[in-house]
């Protein structure tokens, strides 16, 4: 009698839980959904209207909305194309500063044939500051002969962000170019970022062959540059 009475409750329990519980398993209640939203695999294919939406996703934090469970399979399969963009893609065109206040893009012949990591970061974001050192040790690995750069692009603003950026690169003994973002588009737009730190690995023909969001497995990134490296 005692196990019917825990069986009966826990199939009460469960009834009540069931509406709660999404496909992945994550709680989520249908009347969060917002009525209409714009689709955010449909908005990557440049359909930007707000559509009825059926589904969700949760990814580093943030929710995005969908129009169809498919639309939500397609971005949980990959979703950092989804948001900035998928790959290989064509690097898009910015302009920044030096932190001498000097105008500069990678369009400069300095860089060109050159992989390049790029590297968007902030002074008061902990996981850039973890990040540089690693950053610096893949700059010294590869600097001699083998055309690939580290650049860091910060996005400090303000009356003494160039100070605060000089302090980090001193104590975290960085030699990489480090650049400041200040121009209109600003790089953080052109890229579509999310957050910081993102980074990107360019390869010699300006295309975005891989890209990385929060703190980066460093192997992976040295994983990707040397299949570069190869096809010379």
């Amino acid at each position: 009698m005692k196990h019917k009475k825990i069986k009966s409750r826990l199939l009460i329990l469960m009834a009540v839980l069931m509406p709660l519980i999404s496909f992945n398993g994550l709680a989520v209640e249908d009347s969060k959904l917002p009525e209409t939203a714009p689709c955010t695999v449909c908005s990557a294919n440049g359909k930007t209207s707000e559509v009825p939406i059926k589904a969700r996703s949760r990814y580093q934090g943030e929710i995005f909305y969908f129009c169809t469970v498919a639309c939500k399979d397609q971005f949980d399969k990959d979703p950092l194309s989804m948001i900035l963009g998928p790959l290989p893609r064509p690097m898009p065109d910015f302009t920044a500063e030096t932190l001498k206040g000097k105008k500069i893009s990678l369009k400069s012949k300095k860089y060109k044939g050159q992989i390049i990591l790029i590297d968007f970061w902030a002074t008061w974001c902990l996981p850039c500051l973890e990040t540089m050192p690693e950053l610096e040790r893949i700059q010294q690995k590869y600097k001699k002969g083998r055309n690939v750069t580290v650049l860091g692009i910060s996005l400090d603003s303000g009356t003494k962000a160039r100070q605060k950026i000089q302090k980090v690169i001193k104590e975290k003994k960085v030699s990489y170019p480090v650049w400041q973002d200040t121009k209109k588009p600003s790089a953080f737009e052109t890229f579509k970022l999310k957050s910081v730190p993102t980074l990107f690995l360019i390869d010699q023909k300006r295309q975005i062959v891989a890209q990385w969001a929060s703190k980066a497995d460093h192997k992976a990134i040295e994983k990707q540059i040397q299949v570069l490296l190869n096809k010379k």
